[in-house]
């Protein structure tokens, strides 16, 4: 069994001709980069936890192994949500680490 995991970031684009607004928005991107990092580290955090718990389950037949794994799955991205929940909470949204643009 492997994990997979996929990681997409999808950002703010802003097209101007204004030198400065640009380099302004570039230093948001920066620092927004820094705070979805954090998520994405999360979201590491738990393809590592399914990837160590799956193969140490067991069971009597192929499909309860399946909904075992699929149920220990769900529960370790439950997890995963709230790591998130707490880090957006921690940061204020991005907000701590700069990651707003005035």
């Amino acid at each position: 069994m492997t994990v997979n995991l996929a990681i997409v970031y999808t950002m703010p684009d802003l097209q101007t001709s204004d030198a400065a607004l640009d380099r302004s928005f570039k230093g948001y991107l920066v620092k927004l980069r820094t705070h979805e990092d954090g998520h994405a580290e999360n979201g590491r955090i738990v393809a590592r936890r399914v990837d160590d718990a799956i193969p140490k389950l067991s069971a009597a037949t192929c499909e309860e192994l399946g909904k075992n794994a699929n149920a220990l799955g769900q529960s370790i991205v439950k997890e995963g949500n709230a790591l998130d929940i707490e880090y957006d909470k921690q940061t204020d949204h991005g907000r701590t680490q700069g990651a707003r643009w005035q």
